[in-house]
């Protein structure tokens, strides 16, 4: 009966990333695992940059009233975009019903977009009103 075991374990949601990174708040985050961003990697590459100066993971939220054994860890994704009024870009992660987001702090948003392999959403200007 035990010939099962092991086959129906889902992966860990989420993972610890602790690294030496000097813009990292505090040694050790947990942070959402989202298949197309290596993020340990995305940590080290940045504490690299001189024009990203903090990074920072948000907590990770739970819809209300969910249970984490129904947590779907194969519907996930993100979406970047840039506030130019706090000059940070922030990534929301997004798995089954969690999210967290990533903030880092840059006036460079397209360089470190492209150095990270992070695909931002661009707000589209308003339609011109005729006046």
């Amino acid at each position: 009966m035990s010939a099962m075991f092991g086959l129906g374990r889902k992966k860990d949601p989420y993972t610890t990333i602790s690294c030496k990174g000097r813009k990292l708040d505090g040694q050790a985050v947990l942070a959402l695992v989202v298949q197309e961003l290596d993020l340990p990697a995305i940590v080290k590459k940045v504490d690299t940059l001189d024009y990203c100066s903090r990074v920072s993971f948000g907590k990770i939220y739970q819809k209300p009233g969910t249970l984490l054994a129904d947590n779907n860890t194969e519907d996930q994704g993100y979406s970047a975009r840039y506030d130019k009024i706090t000059r940070s870009l922030g990534v929301n992660l997004r798995q089954g019903f969690m999210r967290q987001t990533l903030v880092f702090a840059t006036r460079e948003p397209e360089q470190l977009c492209a150095e990270l392999g992070l695909s931002m959403e661009v707000d589209t200007p308003p339609e011109p009103t005729v006046s």
